[in-house]
């Protein structure tokens, strides 16, 4: 008995260790109250990690690792890496954002028109998993979202800590990184809409 309380107890430290987690961690949401056009713009840390590596080092690994492959050249895996932002990454977000803000009646949407309010998605961290038949690892994301006026990034009304936002592990899209880690920028677009209505800001 005292050993499966035990398990429990380690299997929930775990758990709890690994959640995902938003918080305000400077300003409040109130003066997103009536608004119904959100500007968005992604952006990418300078101090970006990837795993346990910099963007950079991360990057160097593995344009290297494809260098004797005959499916692509390290320059294509590179281009790759960077376009997965504009196709993956960015455009799950935006979507599931805006699914699960319907009830809200707000809309985000880059350079959209007549929006007083800026919502900037600073990338901080992406563990990008792995797919290799007989293992796996989850991908996983970290952001940090400030909200600014349309016409001053500076002037900081609200900033948000977003933590472990998990990519899928299962499917045939699995294999991919981009939709791996497309799939934690989807989950975190869905929990930041449900925060934000949470938190009553619309």
């Amino acid at each position: 008995m005292k050993k499966t309380i035990l398990l429990s107890v380690v299997l929930l430290f775990m758990f709890g260790a690994n959640a995902q987690k938003i918080k305000v961690t400077e300003g409040n949401l109130k003066f997103l109250k009536g608004e119904e056009l959100i500007d968005i713009v992604f952006t990418y840390d300078e101090k970006m990690k990837v795993g346990k590596m910099t963007e950079k080092a991360y990057i160097k690994k593995k344009m290297k690792d494809v260098e004797d492959s005959d499916k692509v050249t390290p320059e294509e895996w590179k281009a790759m890496w960077y376009e997965d932002r504009s196709v993956h990454f960015e455009p799950m977000f935006t979507e599931l954002i805006n699914d699960y803000s319907d009830k809200a009646d707000v809309v985000y949407r880059e350079g959209i028109d007549g929006a007083k309010y800026k919502m900037i998605v600073n990338t901080t961290f992406i563990e990008p998993g792995f797919n290799i038949g007989i293992t796996k690892k989850k991908a996983a994301i970290d952001l940090e979202i400030i909200f600014v006026p349309v016409d001053d990034d500076s002037k900081i009304l609200a900033k948000i800590i977003l933590i472990n936002s998990p990519g899928r592990s299962t499917g045939y899209g699995d294999f991919d990184t981009g939709i791996r880690v497309g799939e934690a920028y989807a989950k975190a677009g869905k929990e930041m809409a449900k925060f934000l209505i949470k938190k009553g800001a619309f």
